[in-house]
């Protein structure tokens, strides 16, 4: 029987009868790995001769079982005792159960072979390996069939900063490189006085002052690169009150890695500090200035031949210049608390909310909250702060001379507060770009929709803008809100904006809003299944993903998506990432409680409070449906796993962090059943 008929044959119960004589084990199955294993675990599929004798194959005792234990970062190792008289092996793999075998690379003559997974993506509980020992071409035996559901934790990539500390919240923010290959983790409360690249990690002294790591996935496995620290490291100075007395200001909190952004190729790297305080305007200006406070900047780093150096310091070019009476100091680092009102010139401007870099490296746009001007449109009057916290956005391009601002980006119509910039997205060529203004609170519905004359407010619902440029020259394309929006006039908004997502082409886009609350669930529910108005509360922040494409001239919005086991505060879409072709979208729900592990557990169970999860949608023939629910290695509360999500160009990799997760050890071989450093988080990888 030849290899490509045996699908077919097994899902008819034939093998093991029709090929009996060249089987070494009964009809059945005694694989203690996987009681469920079909009869026909034991037979063979690739003796193609009718003519072949039990005698041409490897003889003696009956196939040793195989075994399959996870061996390093999405890679198992499928391995089994030597067959007597085998020259050689092959190693099958069914995905799903009903596919049918195919084979894993080519022979092997050792009694081994690795298997890279994709872990979030694998049908752990139906997927089937199987083992043959040949003597010729056409004279095999195959062994029992076994899943690898034992080997699946084993198998997640667990990530720790070199020097984790309590409450340093490695993993607030991360990206990959399109091959998956290079990935960049923010902890922006790391508090080291270090500066530059590969400075002392384990000086303490300066709270949240921030750091990044680098990491590289070599020929050994995943290894740390680097250690990034921000050329202007904050650190307690003495400073003089408005009576002249002098005293020392202790409060750094620059938060350096607050927002990453990886290029394609992972060579050039932005991050953020949202909380820097230099005055400085535009590019390489003078970075020891601290005179205007959480001002913001953002930070390039190029990698050549393996080491990191930075290569640029970026500032908006209308940086306020005093610090203000009502600083934002002490508001914290989320978005949403960021409402304090700011004096006219003054500080707070939290450039760096948000950036995102083009494939190439090239182009730049950095969302700053809490910018103040109330100019509209492409370069307006920046130096008009009279709308607090309206927002903005800034593109930066770089050429042969170096990096240059671009553009100065508004909407065409904003009121205060409605901090355009909380999320940014570039599409691969940096032609387009989508903003998220999470507390913009107009009542239109749709693409491009006019406010209604009644009722025309729905505080902090948000709102999506997309930009679009030609030939260097920046306009605005479209005005996006949900096609459904809830009339509840007491029911807590939905921040639509939060985070947004683009496909490479930039034709289609993934929008969050981790604040809506209705109590759909799956793909396309009912959006108007709102709680009652006398207990808005029950579907708060349940929080949604929206589904946009762009065709011909014009975007709709193709999907509403909800998790498959919505609850309240689980903040659904806090942050989301979408493949290179649009086809894959991972949901981060970093406030979800469920108690499972691994991929596609029991979704029901409540009991691990802001455990967090992702979710696993797939676009296929153009209908969206979730493929899979995914869980850490352990269910502790609160790790908030699902803070920061990132894929690999194809979406065979999947990163995403538990910030608040506990683990003490450090490097890629931790221990993460040590659980002694409260909040200093962790990386996995999928």
């Amino acid at each position: 029987m030849t290899q490509s008929l045996y699908p077919f044959v097994k899902r008819l119960g034939l093998v093991p009868c029709l090929l009996a004589t060249f089987a070494l084990t009964a009809c059945g199955s005694d694989d203690d790995d996987d009681s469920t294993a079909s009869s026909s675990s034991s037979s063979s599929i690739s003796s193609s001769s009718s003519t072949s004798s039990a005698s041409s194959a490897p003889a003696e005792a009956a196939w040793p079982d195989i075994n399959i234990e996870g061996a390093g970062v999405k890679t198992l190792r499928v391995y089994w005792d030597a067959v007597p008289e085998a020259a050689f092996y092959r190693v099958y793999k069914d995905p799903d159960g009903s596919s049918g075998f195919t084979q894993l690379g080519e022979d092997v003559t050792a009694p081994e072979i690795y298997d890279n997974v994709s872990v979030h993506t694998q049908d752990w509980a139906e997927a089937r390996y199987m083992v043959e020992a040949c003597t010729s071409e056409s004279a095999c035996t195959n062994s029992n069939e076994t899943t690898a559901v034992h080997a699946m934790l084993d198998a997640i990539g667990y990530l720790k900063a070199s020097n984790t500390e309590t409450y340093d919240w490695f993993g607030w923010s991360l990206d990959l490189s399109a091959d998956g290959k290079t990935l960049a983790v923010g902890a922006t409360q790391e508090d080291s006085i270090a500066t530059g690249v590969n400075g002392d990690q384990d000086d303490n002294t300066n709270f949240a002052t921030g750091a990044v790591y680098v990491f590289q996935l070599e020929d050994s496995g995943w290894a740390q690169q680097a250690y990034i620290k921000a050329s202007n490291t904050e650190y307690p100075r003495t400073i003089e009150d408005d009576e002249g007395e002098e005293y020392e200001y202790l409060i750094t909190d620059d938060r350096f890695g607050y927002a990453v952004s990886l290029s394609n190729d992972g060579n050039t790297l932005a991050v953020s500090a949202l909380r820097e305080d230099s005055n400085a305007r535009g590019i390489n200006g003078e970075q020891d200035n601290n005179s205007a406070s959480d001002a913001g900047a953002v930070y390039i780093f190029e990698r050549s031949e393996g080491s990191w150096a930075q290569t640029a310091y970026v500032k908006a070019s209308n940086t306020p210049t005093e610090e203000s009476t009502s600083s934002s100091s002490s508001s914290s680092s989320s978005a949403a608390s960021s409402s304090s009102s700011q004096d006219s010139n003054t500080a707070g401007d939290r450039f760096g909310q948000s950036l995102d870099l083009s494939g190439d490296g090239t182009t730049l746009v950095v969302g700053a909250i809490g910018e103040d001007s109330s100019a509209t449109g492409i370069d307006g009057d920046q130096q008009d702060n009279s709308l607090s916290l309206a927002g903005a956005a800034y593109v930066f391009i770089k050429t042969d001379s170096g990096w240059s601002q671009q553009a100065y980006v508004k909407p065409s119509q904003h009121s205060q507060q409605d901090r355009f910039g909380s999320a940014v997205a570039l599409s691969a060529s940096g032609d387009r770009l989508a903003v998220g203004a999470i507390g913009e609170d107009w009542a239109a519905v749709g693409v491009d929709g006019e406010t209604p004359e009644e009722n025309s407010t729905a505080f902090n619902s948000g709102a999506v803008y997309i930009f679009a440029r030609s030939a260097g020259e920046w306009s605005q394309q479209a005005y996006l809100k949900p096609a459904y929006a809830h009339s509840l006039s007491n029911y807590p908004g939905a921040g639509f904006g939060n985070a947004v997502s683009f496909s490479d082409d930039g034709n289609t886009l993934a929008v969050g809003a981790s604040a809506e609350g209705s109590l759909a669930t799956g793909v396309n529910g009912d959006p108007s299944n709102f709680p009652s108005e006398e207990n808005p509360v029950d579907g708060s922040g349940t929080g949604a993903a929206y589904i946009f494409e762009f065709s011909g001239d014009e975007w709709q919005q193709k999907a509403y998506i909800k998790a498959s086991n919505p609850n309240i505060y689980d903040r659904f879409g806090q942050a989301l990432r979408l493949s290179a072709d649009g086809s894959m979208l991972a949901v981060g729900a970093y406030r979800e409680d469920g108690g499972a592990v691994g991929i596609d557990g029991n979704q029901d169970s409540n009991d691990i409070i802001d455990a967090g999860a992702i979710y696993i949608f797939q676009r296929i023939d153009n209908a969206w449906q979730q493929s899979h629910y995914v869980k850490g290695i352990a269910a502790d509360k609160p790790d908030r796993l699902g803070q920061a999500v990132a894929l690999s160009e194809n979406g065979d990799t999947l990163a995403t962090s538990a910030y608040r997760e506990a683990g003490s050890g450090t490097g890629v071989d931790a221990d993460p059943s040590d659980n002694d450093s409260e909040a200093a988080g962790a990386v996995l990888l999928y």
